[in-house]
This record gives structure tokens, C-alpha cells and sequence, in this order.
């Protein structure tokens, strides 16, 4: 159980870490321009699309992009259910768009009612398939294609318009930008780019490698929200549950086979080999427990990830981790307790 838990800690944390980015990695860019007030994907802020045309004199600068983001609700017409949604807006550039439903389902957006939704949305909001009809805060809109994102972090459901008319339906400032994307020119230095860009920009914006921009939205929830140190504790918690599991049912099998470890010393083995015999024991106990751990954190994972679409997988990654902190886990745990087996002298034989 302890293994167990830690298999679900950590492959929730991967999970979270690679759904909070999942939006940025459906796009092409180098560098990102975001608000100085930006702290994560949702949280509303904004600067002047002004500093885009300042972006693309600087040089080195191949092409710009926006992403526009608001929350609004979602009334789907057959229940009358109204959930909470994130309402998306981009160019329609296809160079900047690498996932491919988005980039096929931008020239479907002809008009200001056109929208894509988000296939991975939740149950509640209702129907996302091409055709359907809903109300988009107010605005009756038609679904003219699927996408596949999943942002439950979020909202309940996502849906994408063009830029053109993402300020009608969010209610939002024409001249307003969330996130602008820069492309750098074939054979320019993205770091000395973006000095450049740093140069140019006021302090309403802040200027960021992709990279870097990626790893502050991690950090927001992983370092900032409690989600992060709730999974911390956990991992934590299961460590020691482990620990104190093992050295128990270890304590009681040397005191057991005490007279085994001493006929080892009675026959000429060295102290090294028993020892390393008591060390090695603990180690397969450690193994033998990983192995069904394994099986149901697939089976577990698997459900979740099907029902949140959180990308929740056991990977080869997350094994070998888990792996290794049993296997060490297992070493520490065993040289408190095989010191023991130094008490196996042979003449407890008669």
C-alpha cells in the first residue's frame, strides 16, 4: 500500500505538471510576452497588443502570435444546464499551431458564431460534436469542429474562436492580449532575442524563453498552490509508512532465522557475506511488494486518466523512480536492522 501511494503521488504530480502546459504545447513559439502582472494561464491578466508590433521590429524577430484567454459559461440547449468554460482565442495562423485539430478547424471559423470545442470537456457541458448549437455567454454559437485539450484545472469545458471576434463574445478590450508568441528567425539566438525584446518593451510586459515560460506555470502550482506540498507530504508519508512496514516484518524474519545466519558464520562465511545476505533479503521484500503495486497503479491510473484525461500514465519514468526509492528505502531500512545477525554466533547453535 505504501508503494502503492506512492506511485498515485507522483504520477498525479507528472500529471498536473504536463496538464497546466498542455494548452502552450499545442503551440510553436520561441518566446512568450506575458503581463507583468501574469501569474498563471487563467488569471486574467492582460497588456496593450501594441507591444506585439513593438516585438516584431526588434531584430532577429521572424513572426508574432496572440493567445487570448477568458472565463464564460456554456448553456448547452437541450438541458439548460450551464457550466463554466475557458473561452480561447488565436490567430489563424497555422505556422504557430502544431496540434492538428486546431489547425485544420481554424478555417472552419468564418463567422463571429463559429467556435471549436474541446472534446475532452466534462460530461455536463453537454454535447461538443461538430453541428451542435449552445449559448456562449449570451451569444448563440454553432460548434464547427473538435479539439482535444482537457483543462479541468480550469473550467468544465474549453472552447476556440478567432481572435477576430474573441473580444464580442468575452466581453473583452480589442486591443487587449493575453500571451504573444515570437517566433525568432531562422539562425538568430532565442536568448539573445529576447535581450533584445527586454530592451525594447516597457515594464507592463515581461519577456520570457519557452522554457522558461513553461516552467513558471509549473511552478505556480506545483510551488505556489497547495496541490504541490499536499502531494509532497504524501510521497513523504508513504516513505515512512513503507520504512516502518519493512523494518518490522524484517525484524521479526532475522529474529526468525536467526540460527540460519548463524550456521552461515558456523560453516566459514565472513561477516560481509551474512550481512550482504540480510541486506539482499530486504531488497527482494522491497521487489516483491513493488510488483503488484505496479499492477494496480497501471489498472488505477489508467481509470483516472480515462475519466479526467490528466495525464496520469505509469511511465517507464515513473517506475524506475518508484523503483529506486523502494530498492534505497529498502538498503537504509536493513542496515538498522541486520545488525542483528552480528548476534548470530555460531556457538547459538548448542
Amino acid at each position: 500500500m505504501p508503494i502503492l501511494l506512492l506511485f498515485l503521488q507522483l504520477a498525479l504530480l507528472d500529471g498536473v505538471r504536463t496538464d497546466v502546459t498542455r494548452l502552450y504545447n499545442d503551440f510553436n513559439f520561441d518566446i512568450a510576452i506575458i503581463p507583468s502582472t501574469y501569474e498563471f494561464l487563467y488569471s486574467g491578466s492582460t497588456f496593450n497588443d501594441i507591444r506585439m508590433e513593438e516585438a516584431r521590429a526588434a531584430p532577429g524577430v521572424a513572426k508574432t502570435s496572440v493567445i487570448n484567454i477568458a472565463g464564460g459559461s456554456w448553456m448547452d440547449e437541450k438541458t439548460k444546464h450551464i457550466s463554466p468554460v475557458i473561452l480561447i482565442g488565436v490567430d489563424d495562423d497555422p505556422s504557430f499551431v502544431t496540434n492538428d485539430a486546431i489547425r485544420s478547424g481554424l478555417s472552419r471559423l468564418r463567422a463571429s458564431n463559429d467556435v471549436l470545442m474541446d472534446a475532452y470537456s466534462n460530461r455536463a457541458v453537454g454535447s461538443t460534436d461538430e453541428g451542435t448549437s449552445g449559448v456562449l455567454d449570451g451569444y448563440r454559437v454553432k460548434v464547427q469542429g473538435q479539439f482535444r485539450l482537457g483543462l479541468f484545472f480550469y473550467a468544465d469545458g474549453a472552447v476556440l474562436v478567432g481572435n477576430p471576434y474573441f473580444p464580442v463574445l468575452a466581453g473583452t478590450d480589442a486591443h487587449s492580449a493575453s500571451i504573444g508568441l515570437v517566433r525568432v528567425a531562422a539562425g538568430a539566438d532565442v536568448r539573445s532575442v529576447k535581450s533584445e525584446l527586454v530592451k525594447m518593451l516597457p515594464s507592463d510586459v515581461r519577456v520570457l524563453t519557452r522554457s522558461e515560460f513553461l516552467s513558471n506555470e509549473q511552478a505556480y502550482f506545483i510551488s505556489n498552490k497547495p496541490f504541490g506540498l499536499i502531494v509532497a507530504v504524501g510521497v513523504v508519508i508513504a516513505i515512512i509508512a513503507g520504512a516502518v512496514v519493512l523494518w518490522q516484518v524484517l525484524s521479526a524474519e532475522i529474529i526468525r532465522r536467526i540460527k540460519e545466519f548463524a550456521t552461515l558464520g558456523a560453516m566459514g562465511f565472513s561477516p560481509a557475506f551474512v550481512f550482504g545476505a540480510g541486506v539482499c533479503e530486504t531488497v527482494f521484500m522491497g521487489l516483491a511488494a513493488y510488483c503488484p503495486a505496479l499492477i494496480i497503479a497501471m489498472l488505477l491510473l489508467g481509470t483516472v486518466e480515462a475519466e479526467t484525461h490528466l495525464p496520469a500514465q505509469v511511465s517507464l519514468w515513473l517506475a524506475a523512480r518508484v523503483l529506486f526509492i523502494v530498492v534505497l528505502m529498502s538498503v537504509l531500512c536493513s542496515l538498522s536492522v541486520v545488525r542483528r545477525i552480528q548476534r548470530a554466533q555460531p556457538a547459538s547453535l548448542f
